[in-house]
């Protein structure tokens, strides 16, 4: 990924010389190799619910609950997309 996408940069400097172990300075290599490690967050569903309400009628008394409806409420709890 380019730079502008990475989140955290680590770098890493050498503290010596490999060859006569004198210190060395942090200075920042253009050409540095480079490691990325992708993370993916966590997914989380989006969950709807549908809800068949009863009403009860003033005038009768009777309960009524709302019709089951097939574009409504599917057969798969999962989204068909």
């Amino acid at each position: 990924m380019p730079a502008a996408q990475v989140t955290t940069f680590i770098n890493l400097f050498p503290p010596a010389c490999e060859n006569c172990w004198q210190p060395l300075p942090e200075r920042p290599d253009p050409d540095a190799k480079r490691y990325q490690q992708i993370e993916l967050p966590p997914i989380k569903p989006l969950i709807t619910e549908v809800r068949r309400h009863s009403v009860v009628c003033a005038g009768c008394r009777h309960k009524t609950c709302a019709a089951y409806d097939a574009d409504k409420i599917s057969a798969s709890p999962f989204d068909r997309g």
